[in-house]
């Protein structure tokens, strides 16, 4: 409706038209009927729809239909507003006359029902038709009678729009305050004025002129400037007159309706409008006659300017005077909506130019940060001898950085790169593979990384590594990347492998010192053996009756230990060779024969073994010599973890389980322990937390286990302790027999 009252009929029928598609929600509400006659006058009235449409009559005919069946129950109030749609339907399809003659019979039953708007509508209709029927007489009459029904409903912007459009016509009530003239007497003055307000391009600068020139102008004591963001209103700047001059407060702050010391009406009124509306103490409409902030100033006059541009409003100047009892002249009216409409525009420019400001020191911030991004890329790559680099594959060049061109030894002046001329400077050795990888790559679209050689300026060879990647927003083939100089990281790297070789040369010397010493030890027992007994021996058949009885068990005492060293040097050779003798073996036997070997060491540090063999022990097939070693290492190794410790009782537990397709041993000590870590660890060679210790011993078991076709592993146990737990697996002949 308010759209339709404001002239603008395509939105007034877009509203409708949305509004139609809900009106099934409200069958009996009032509004339906504003709904189907505001429906045919937009229909009636809007320019693109054409005069013959069939659609068009279609909808105005349902429209009217409805209207007629409630005006034939309720005459009093449906009865004016079907007569109104006829004459729209009439004027519409060209019959003027009889047009006319509908809009004088609604505005007559709309004044009879008192529905002012109604009445006011059906008079500027008639003034509308008149006007372009070439009646102006009659045209002046209407809208006078339109003016007057739209002044009793409240409708004073409406009121001012129809005495502009049709001069003459205020006649009845003017609407402007007394002593209004349509003249501005002081010309030069306002041409001077909106020349000050052009040639302003300071927001703040620009504001402070406006609101002084039009307090001058006007002889107003308070002035306001208000902006429009969407449907925010602004206050942009307030102004006083003061002792010494205009006070002018700049502050942009978002007001809540409630919160503005303004009167209210007087702003909505303009707002809606869109036309300047002005009060004085003497003159005040009913809707601006319990204004609370017009009842507080008895005396205040007030006038509130729209400020438009391009049809859009922007802002509206306030302003009030409260020593003058008749109010703002229609000079001043006049004066002020040129400077209001002068103040739109120059406002618009100058908040543009401060925007353009804005954008240039952002702009500028925004270059020197990339200089100094630039400039710290270009050190970082002086720093790490490295340059960056783009390759527009499709165009065989390269882009380089400075740093690039300095490892390349090109040209520093040279930004763009023939592709060919860099291939040229890779080694002749290196320069078929690169070529191979970079055409594998680009035909892929695929990233690529490799390492090559090149030849520099004093024939030195150099190593670089390039890393490249195309760019993934972009259709063309550019690939980006960076090289790198790895020369001394070459030669770090193959000093380190010197360094490397020469330590472990020296470790290996060293674990062949400690291994022929562990060797020494090892023979030198039985063979210490062999020697006493044979001097035992000796001596007993130096006597003058020799003790032939007891040479019987010394000779056995010989030729055990003697089998003894042999089986030592043939288990260091099956070690040296890794051939194994896989022989049926009994393995709880073989345990208890360890543990019988440990015995002595077991009693020293009161140990106490607990056993819980619940194997099969007859269902392997091992080397028995490397058997006995693992176990017997596994055994020293927990005698030694326990050693060292104390406060609780030490406890060696062996156990055995059958496991799928093989046999579980369990050697477990309540020692020392280890992390997680550590044991991970400590099957490693040369690996072991034994002060003294080669740290071989493990190695050699799990080597063993291997060799046996089994797996070792090392746990925690808790609260201290270790696990130490290898697999043996099953013979084949054995496996089927499994349960």
């Amino acid at each position: 409706m308010l759209d339709y009252l404001d002239g603008d009929d395509a939105q007034a029928l877009f509203c409708l038209e949305q509004a139609g598609l809900l009106a099934w929600s409200a069958p009996a509400h009032l509004h339906q009927a504003d709904y189907h006659l505001f429906s045919i006058l937009a229909l009636c009235r809007a320019p693109g729809l054409a005069a013959g449409d069939a659609g068009v009559r279609v909808r105005v005919d349902a429209h009217v239909a409805q209207l007629a069946s409630w005006a034939a129950g309720y005459p009093r109030g449906f009865a004016d507003k079907l007569a109104l749609a006829h004459a729209a339907v009439l004027d519409r399809g060209g019959e003027a006359m009889a047009a006319l003659a509908g809009y004088e019979r609604a505005a007559a039953l709309a004044k009879e029902g008192g529905s002012a708007h109604i009445e006011g509508i059906a008079h500027e209709c008639a003034a509308r038709l008149a006007r372009h029927s070439g009646l102006a007489t009659a045209a002046i009459a209407h809208a006078s009678a339109a003016c007057a029904a739209h002044r009793r409903w409240g409708a004073l912007g409406k009121v001012a729009r129809l005495e502009n459009a049709c001069p003459g016509s205020d006649g009845a009530a003017p609407l402007g305050p007394p002593g209004a003239t349509g003249a501005i007497r002081d010309i030069d003055g306002v041409i001077r004025a909106t020349r000050a307000l052009s040639e302003e391009i300071h927001p703040e600068t620009l504001v402070k002129a406006l609101m002084s020139i039009a307090l001058d102008y006007a002889s107003a004591q308070r002035g306001v400037l208000l902006r429009c963001d969407g449907n925010r209103l602004l206050v942009q700047a307030s102004a006083r007159l003061g002792e010494d001059g205009v006070d002018i407060d700049i502050d942009m702050t978002q007001a809540t309706p409630g919160e503005l010391d303004l009167p209210l009406t007087v702003i909505h009124t303009a707002l809606r409008s869109r036309t300047a509306v002005s009060v004085s103490d003497s003159q005040r409409p009913p809707g601006h006659a319990l204004d609370p902030y017009l009842r507080a100033y008895p005396r205040c006059a007030a006038i509130a300017i729209p400020m438009i541009k391009r049809s859009q409003l922007v802002g509206m100047l306030y302003l009030e005077n409260r020593l003058s009892s008749c109010g703002f002249t229609g000079e001043h009216t006049q004066l002020l909506s040129l400077l209001a409409a002068q103040a739109a525009v120059s406002l618009e420019n100058a908040n543009l130019y401060a925007e353009l400001l804005q954008e240039n020191r952002e702009r500028r911030q925004a270059e020197r940060a990339l200089r100094e991004s630039r400039a710290t890329l270009l050190l970082g790559e002086r720093i790490n001898q490295s340059g960056s680099w783009t390759w527009e594959v499709k165009d065989s060049v390269v882009n380089c950085s400075p740093e690039f061109r300095r490892i390349f030894g090109l040209d520093p002046e040279a930004t763009w790169i023939a592709f060919d001329a860099l291939m040229a400077r890779i080694h002749p050795g290196d320069r078929a593979r690169a070529a191979h990888l970079l055409g594998e790559a680009s035909a892929a679209r695929t990233a690529f990384r490799f390492e090559h050689r090149i030849t520099g300026a004093k024939g030195e060879i150099r190593h670089l590594s390039v890393i490249g990647q195309p760019m993934a927003d972009n259709e063309t083939d550019i690939y980006v990347g960076t090289v790198s100089d790895v020369t001394r990281r070459k030669a770090e790297e193959a000093s380190l492998r010197r360094a490397q070789a020469e330590l472990v040369r020296g470790a290996r010397l060293t674990t062949v010192g400690q291994l022929t010493a562990a060797i020494a030890h090892e023979v030198n027992q039985p063979l210490m053996s062999i020697s006493s007994n044979a001097g035992a021996g000796l001596r007993w058949l130096q006597r003058d009756t020799p003790a032939l009885e007891k040479l019987d068990g010394l000779l056995h005492d010989i030729v055990g230990q003697s089998q003894r060293a042999g089986r030592i040097i043939q288990t260091l050779q099956a070690l040296g060779h890794q051939s194994p003798v896989f022989r049926p073996a009994h393995l709880h036997a073989m345990i208890r024969d360890a543990l019988a070997l440990a015995r002595g060491e077991l009693e020293r540090h009161e140990i106490r073994v607990m056993l819980d063999l619940a194997a099969e022990p007859d269902r392997i097939e091992v080397d028995a010599v490397q058997l006995q070693q693992v176990l017997a290492n596994l055994l020293g190794n927990a005698i030694e973890a326990m050693a060292a410790t104390a406060g609780h009782d030490r406890t060696l537990q062996v156990a055995t389980v059958c496991v799928r397709d093989g046999v579980e041993v369990q050697v477990s000590d309540n020692g020392v322990g280890g992390c997680e870590a550590g044991l991970e660890a400590m099957f490693e060679p040369f690996a072991s937390t034994k002060p003294g210790a080669i740290g071989m011993g493990l190695a050699v078991c799990r080597s063993i286990i291997e060799a046996h076709g089994g797996s070792i592993r090392a746990q925690p146990r808790a609260p201290h302790g270790c696990h130490l737990v290898f697999i043996l697996p099953l013979t084949a002949n054995m496996k089927g027999d499994s349960p």
